[in-house]
């Protein structure tokens, strides 16, 4: 399936608040990225995509697609409004610590990065 359709989930990184958002495979990350921005009356420039512990910067993600990422159903992708103040509970460490897995499923087990073709 090319163009399968899935369900990717944003996190705000702030809030731990979920968004849900049903896409295309070929759907580039930006048009979600700009989406999300619109929704939460922010600028796209704002805000900081991360994806498997890893930063996606919006010159990079341009005209890359969710499939280019290999991402897949019920992926999640952070995002972090810089503008929001930062939480004072939890600094923003989650680069060195590995994210809950609620299903189990180790991020070993899933290439975060794009296969070199």
């Amino acid at each position: 399936a090319h163009d399968a359709q899935i369900k990717i989930i944003l996190v705000d990184a702030h809030s731990m608040e979920e968004t849900t958002v049903q896409v295309s495979s070929s759907t580039m990350l930006k048009t979600i990225f700009s989406n999300y921005a619109e929704e939460n009356k922010t600028s796209v420039r704002s805000l900081r995509f991360s994806y498997c512990r890893r930063t996606l910067f919006l010159t990079e993600v341009g005209s890359k697609s969710l499939s280019d990422y290999e991402m897949s159903n019920l992926d999640k992708i952070t995002i972090t409004n810089m503008k929001k103040p930062k939480p004072k509970a939890h600094e923003p460490t989650a680069e060195k610590n590995v994210p809950n897995f609620p299903n189990g499923i180790a991020p070993s087990k899933k290439p975060c990065m794009p296969k070199k073709k």
